[in-house]
């Protein structure tokens, strides 16, 4: 590739259906402003082959994204181990690659996403010292490779997302080097009935727990006492929790509160109050929740009330007439259905 090419100028390249495409990539890390590439249903079996120039001249030198989904062939991302490459990398995604695929110890690596990955490959994410950022999606089989020889060497991470096809596995293990973590989502897991006793003791750090679409979920540990810094908590389209888990009223420092789509919850606890931290409760979405507990009246912290779907507790909350009013009428900024009570900006509390 000349010096005075035109392709020097290219800053992303997608390289999608093509699946005769062969063994190798055109010379595309020689190309010194790239720094997005996507790889959809192509043949290649490695990025950076064995050629002189390419194991002599750092490749890739400019890349920071890279999606490799639905690789087949793809056996690696070198052919020597001893190639230089990727040295500003910061996000990663691979989905439904080939199952004896390894990743290099990238340096830079903040963000990965790996969907539907072999056990080899998810072997290989403990090299990621880096990472910050992970969600993973894979069945039982997978889960068990990941917890037990991944995610303690990620000292670094702070975001962790999960979704599984069976129940989650205990990560007692595993989750003893996320001191850092801060964020964690379980999503689009049909099998999880509640997260397994030992995850939460280790996660100390936790600001931010959000389950959602969990089919089967009803019930959170008792073990979230453990979580005195969760900040903020959302529970989304889990149509068995018929009541908030009693486990919720050790979190006196949780500040919002957010319910949606729980079509069964059909109250609110009577110990609500003891969230003496909490500024923001959002409730979204669930038609049998039909009133509000009376100890909510003495809840002076809270700060920004939103009732939405939920047509008779809208009703009963509705200004100067409803009959739980009395209950809310201290709360500076309400948003009841389409009604706003407040001149106090939204975007504050959003």
């Amino acid at each position: 590739m000349t010096t005075n090419s035109t392709l020097h100028k290219i800053v992303r390249i997608e390289i999608v259906d093509c699946p005769n495409s062969g063994r190798r990539l055109p010379k595309l890390g020689e190309l010194p402003h790239l720094k997005v590439l996507i790889l959809q249903n192509v043949g290649v079996e490695y990025m950076i082959m064995d050629d002189e120039d390419e194991v002599k001249n750092t490749q890739f030198p400019s890349l920071e994204s890279l999606d490799l989904i639905s690789l087949p062939n793809l056996r690696g991302l070198l052919m020597r181990k001893s190639a230089s490459a990727f040295p500003k990398l910061a996000w990663l995604e691979i989905e439904s690659c080939c199952s004896s695929l390894i990743l290099p110890p990238f340096s830079s690596l903040k963000c990965l996403r790996a969907v539907n990955c072999s056990g080899v490959t998810l072997a290989s994410i403990s090299e990621l010292d880096s990472l910050t950022e992970l969600e993973v999606r894979i069945d039982d089989e997978q889960m068990k490779c990941f917890a037990v020889e991944m995610l303690e060497k990620l000292t670094s991470l702070k975001t962790l997302r999960i979704s599984s096809s069976q129940e989650l596995p205990v990560l007692e293990q595993g989750l003893r080097g996320l001191k850092s973590l801060t964020t964690l989502w379980i999503f689009s897991s049909e099998k999880v009935r509640s997260v397994p006793e030992g995850w939460f003791p280790h996660l100390t750090a936790l600001k931010f727990l959000m389950i959602k679409e969990c089919p089967e979920f009803t019930e959170l540990p008792d073990e979230m006492r453990y979580l005195q810094n969760l900040q903020w908590l959302r529970l989304n389209k889990l149509p068995k929790m018929v009541s908030l888990p009693e486990a919720l009223r050790s979190l006196s420092f949780l500040k919002e509160l957010v319910i949606l789509n729980l079509p069964k919850l059909n109250s609110l606890p009577d110990w609500l109050h003891h969230l003496t931290s909490l500024q923001h409760l959002g409730i979204y979405g669930c038609p049998e929740l039909v009133r509000l507990p009376t100890c909510i009246r003495g809840m002076t912290n809270l700060q920004y009330l939103h009732v939405q779907e939920c047509s008779e507790l809208e009703r009963r909350c509705e200004r100067g007439t409803g009959e739980d009013w009395h209950l809310i009428a201290h709360i500076p900024l309400l948003q009841i259905g389409d009604f706003v009570f407040s001149t106090v900006s939204l975007s504050k509390f959003m």
